[in-house]
């Protein structure tokens, strides 16, 4: 797609308006007119523009105030097929959100994303660092993790 390149002044808040209703979503109105975005933002008409829907819905799931049920829960991950914390995040925020608050994630069968820093233990460090090929920064990658592991 070419740039076009328009006069000073060129857009008034009648045309802005117009370009924005060609698009669904403000990204997809920001990435395809940058310059009737950015002034729409410096204008305050972004407000005004409805028709603009954001997809962070889709994101946090249905219900937010729905109290959900370990059996509801359980369903969400088996239909969406969650392997991690994060896939089931990304599903349902407001279901994670209740599980993790009820202490029901540990029992759900998913695979913790971040072990915690008990994870890494010297040995580990060495492991990881032995499988790098290259010997000049097998030195500096040692240092750092060594540093890291003393801040403990």
């Amino acid at each position: 797609m070419a740039n076009k390149t328009h006069p000073y002044g060129y857009w008034t808040d009648d045309r802005i308006i117009e370009e924005s209703k060609k698009y669904k979503t403000p990204i997809e109105f920001k990435i395809n007119a940058p310059t009737a975005y950015k002034k729409a933002n410096e204008k305050k008409l972004i407000k005004e523009m409805i028709w603009l829907k954001t997809d962070r819905h889709k994101k946090r799931g249905p219900r937010a105030n729905h109290k959900y049920t370990k059996d509801v829960i359980v369903s969400f991950i088996q239909k969406h097929k969650c392997t991690t914390y994060a896939d089931f995040r990304r599903i349902n925020e407001y279901a994670y959100n209740q599980a993790k608050k009820n202490g029901w994630l540990p029992e759900l069968g998913l695979i913790q994303d971040n072990p915690g820093r008990k994870f890494w233990t010297k040995e580990k460090v060495f492991e990881v660092a032995r499988n790098y090929s290259n010997k000049t920064n097998f030195r500096k990658k040692k240092l750092m993790w060594l540093s890291f592991l003393q801040m403990d």
